[in-house]
């Protein structure tokens, strides 16, 4: 039991280590171009969205990336409302990764090449007669695919 918990104590003191000394690096890592950077992102509508979903996901910890932004906040590349925005978009980023996990990709890719289709059509660069019969090859293909469903799924054993 007192063997256990001794060795809970030092791994947890290994992990919290590790995250100084990342956040160390990152801080030494906070060049005047890198915080040019985050600046620039910090300024758009979903800047530190984008960036807390991005450091979330590369991470996959909110831990990590919590002490990223204390390392950028301390370091001054990132301002206190920034770095606490994306530390909140962290947590958003780590499930980004498990969704797309236990997503069908052929479906994802069948929805995003209608709506590239949409967007073409929408912006002119498809006359009306070349987008309807784009989108309903889309749909044959979207459709097959969906009857896959309809086969027989196969035998999955644990022995060759």
């Amino acid at each position: 039991m007192l063997e256990g918990t001794l060795a809970a104590f030092a791994g947890l003191g290994f992990f919290l280590a590790g995250l100084h000394m990342l956040s160390e690096a990152v801080r030494a890592l906070a060049a005047r171009k890198l915080r040019l950077v985050l600046a620039r992102v910090s300024r758009l509508p979903f800047g530190n969205a984008l960036a807390g979903s991005m450091l979330g996901s590369v991470t996959q910890s909110t831990s990590a990336s919590a002490f990223i932004c204390i390392g950028l906040l301390n370091a001054r590349a990132v301002s206190f409302t920034a770095a606490l925005s994306i530390s909140a978009w962290a947590s958003v980023g780590t499930s980004i990764l498990v969704f797309l996990a236990s997503v069908d990709l052929r479906s994802l890719a069948l929805l995003a090449l209608s709506v590239v289709g949409m967007l073409l059509a929408a912006n002119g660069w498809l006359t009306p007669v070349a987008g309807a019969v784009a989108q309903e090859a889309i749909d044959v293909v979207a459709v097959l695919n969906a009857l896959r469903v309809a086969l027989p799924p196969k035998q999955l054993t644990d022995f060759g």
